[in-house]
């Protein structure tokens, strides 16, 4: 049973391990920050997005967008599929 809780760790050591070495390396200059900004960059810029307001804006445009596709898609979905129903083979 021991054995079984161990490797419940694995995982979050693991992905913890990966985020401090990504900091570090990020820290001196071994990764560039053009392409992999520091998590702490990351968290810091998600931080001010939210708190500005900008977040609720993008995220409004996004849910539009994203349901004007679907609606639009199941329409001709729905269509194609009746139109299908209907035909005689």
């Amino acid at each position: 049973m021991k054995k079984n809780n161990q490797l419940k760790w694995y995982p979050i050591i693991l992905i913890t391990s990966f985020i401090i070495l990504w900091e570090i390396g990020g820290r001196i200059g071994f990764i560039s920050p053009l392409f992999f900004p520091k998590p702490s960059t990351i968290g810091q810029t998600i931080s001010d997005v939210i708190t500005s307001g900008e977040m609720v804006t993008a995220l409004t445009a996004t849910f539009k967008r994203l349901f004007t596709g679907w609606i639009i898609g199941s329409s001709f979905g729905l269509l194609l599929g009746l139109a299908m129903g209907w035909s005689k083979p």
